[in-house]
């Protein structure tokens, strides 16, 4: 895969386990904090303590 994100932009890349489990729309404001904070948070609200599921979160650099 390759793309761009636009400078200060959050991607959020996750396995399939968390798919039906949350949306961007549930967390207002939750992609101003830190990348961390951000998969925590998900995974927190989305109840996986015994699930596999993995999340990487990353914001684009700022110039």
């Amino acid at each position: 895969f390759q793309g761009r994100l636009d400078p200060g932009a959050v991607l959020v890349l996750h396995s399939d386990g968390l798919s039906d489990r949350w949306s961007p729309a549930d967390f207002p404001g939750l992609f101003r904090r830190r990348p961390s904070t951000i998969a925590g948070h998900i995974l927190t609200q989305a109840g996986v303590r015994r699930d596999d599921a993995g999340i990487l979160v990353a914001r684009a650099a700022t110039p």
